[in-house]
């Protein structure tokens, strides 16, 4: 289907298509590289003056490092943790860069390659839209709105597997859209998920869109055997070969026999059982991720006054100030004997008490406070994911913040953003054969959002970046629908126009 739909389209299609991606390009790359400087003046957090630091850096970009030293895969921490605290996906993206050129050329050629993928997919989507029956012109707009506004590229600058993670999932809704009936779709799109997988597992739901590509196609019993142990192999191997890795070298060391964890008593960091034990409890009431993290982060530099600040009044009077208190500044204490007890590969007894009363607190308060758990914080992590402006802090909010158009450019695209999670939605209530159509779809964007409102919960705003290209597809269909634009069957557009 793609391959002629392809053929259909006009020298005049081509023009666009180009002129979308390159418009888009140049936008992007322009716009970030400002931002980019801005950041650097306004003591921003910036590498080689090419891209944003996170504190996620290391274990993304210092394996690539080691591993080219000679070292193995591992982030050169202390601990046996270092060999295991990332899955590799984003590293082999990044390794033929630092493979062929110095550091400081390689981030300039990551980053702009993810402009470029993100431009790439604005011309996809124009595609798309013709494929879809939407004329020409208003297929093009939309496309550009998706390639101009930042708050679709925000994260190219940085060295995350966000900057990737959007063109591998639309690369799988794209064949899921134009490839239903064509079997080598099957094979690629395996691979593609099973890169998705290796490089960002928690998209794990979106290999759902798979079923459509294997079921509709017309094979012998043989044939459909075959492409699905292929098929089954390129989905699952990348990942099966990284944790049977993580096991064999995990035996080397004493006490390792997870396959692939980050609280690990091998981690000489506070990334240990203690910290996921206490942040479980914290997220029953309190979503803000980051303020956890940067709370903890003072809790460990001793450089907090109130020591409680993190937990809200609700907690403090259910589990008791003092007790709440006591077990704090336990945990804080136990932060300065990591070092020791990591080089063990095992938690202190201290530590082990922590997690035992944190565990306690926190059904302790599920149990008291059923609505905040279950309803009231989840209601609040799912109004944070469609109400936000995907304006990234570095580049908008900590360079423009003095600018009187940041406030409301921020209310136009969270504006934009809310209409893309709304409109599928409210059209998706009003017709059930969409529903039993797109079920897939529908299924792997519900556990992954699912995943994060009622598990994951600390949210951060990239989390669901890599969804903004599908849901923002799906609108544009739905306002094309909803206008009557799907009525024109004029012959300058392409594709079967199959819903």
């Amino acid at each position: 289907m793609l391959i002629k739909t392809l053929q259909t389209l006009t020298t005049r299609h081509w023009v666009k298509f180009l002129t979308i991606i390159l418009l888009s390009f140049s936008t992007i790359l322009l716009n970030n590289l400002r931002s980019l400087n801005l950041s650097v003046s306004n003591g921003g957090k910036v590498r080689s003056g090419v891209s944003i630091k996170t504190a996620d850096d290391a274990s993304y970009l210092a394996p690539i490092k080691h591993y080219l030293s000679g070292k193995g895969w591992q982030d050169g921490r202390q601990g046996t943790q270092r060999h295991f605290t990332r899955t590799p996906g984003y590293g082999l993206y990044c390794l033929p860069f630092y493979k062929l050129f110095n550091e400081k050329t390689a981030l300039k050629l990551i980053v702009i390659t993810q402009c470029l993928w993100i431009a790439l997919i604005a011309g996809l989507l124009y595609l798309m839209f013709l494929r879809w029956k939407i004329p020409d012109n208003f297929s093009m707009i939309a496309a550009l709105v998706f390639g101009l506004i930042p708050s679709f590229s925000g994260y190219v600058f940085y060295t995350l597997t966000e900057g990737l993670t959007p063109v591998v999932i639309f690369a799988l809704f794209f064949m899921y859209v134009f490839s239903k009936k064509a079997s080598l779709a099957l094979i690629t799109a395996s691979a593609i998920a099973g890169y998705l997988i290796l490089l960002r597992p928690a998209f794990a739901s979106f290999t759902l869109l798979l079923l459509p590509l294997f079921l509709s196609n017309k094979m012998t019993p043989l044939k459909r055997i075959t492409s699905a142990i292929v098929a089954i192999m390129l989905l699952f191997g990348p990942i099966t070969a990284w944790e049977i890795r993580n096991h064999n070298l995990g035996k080397q060391f004493k006490g390792i026999d997870n396959l692939h964890s980050i609280y690990s008593p091998s981690n000489n960091s506070v990334w240990r059982a203690p910290h996921q034990a206490m942040y479980g409890f914290v997220k029953q009431f309190n979503i803000n991720g980051q303020a956890y993290h940067t709370w903890n982060h003072q809790l460990e530099s001793s450089n907090l006054e109130n020591h409680l600040a993190i937990f809200d009044q609700q907690s403090i009077t259910t589990i008791g100030r003092d007790t709440l208190s006591k077990y704090v500044l336990l945990y804080q204490q136990s932060i300065t004997e990591i070092p020791l007890y990591s080089s063990q590969n095992k938690y202190s007894n201290k530590e082990l008490l922590l997690v035992e009363k944190f565990t306690e607190f926190k059904n302790t308060y599920q149990h008291e406070h059923k609505f905040t758990s279950y309803v009231r914080t989840p209601s609040k992590v799912l109004k944070m994911i469609v109400w936000q402006s995907h304006l990234n802090l570095f580049q908008y909010w900590n360079t423009y913040s003095k600018t009187w158009w940041i406030k409301p450019f921020s209310l136009f695209t969270s504006l934009l953003h809310l209409s893309i999670y709304l409109l599928p939605l409210l059209y998706l209530a009003t017709n059930k054969k969409l529903i039993l159509a797109h079920w897939p779809l529908m299924l792997a964007m519900g556990l992954y959002l699912g995943y994060l409102v009622f598990i994951q919960r600390g949210l951060e705003q990239r989390y669901t970046y890599p969804l903004l290209p599908i849901l923002f597809a799906c609108s544009v269909w739905v306002i094309s629908k909803l206008i009557g634009l799907f009525k024109s069957r004029d012959t300058s557009n392409v594709g079967s126009g199959n819903e």
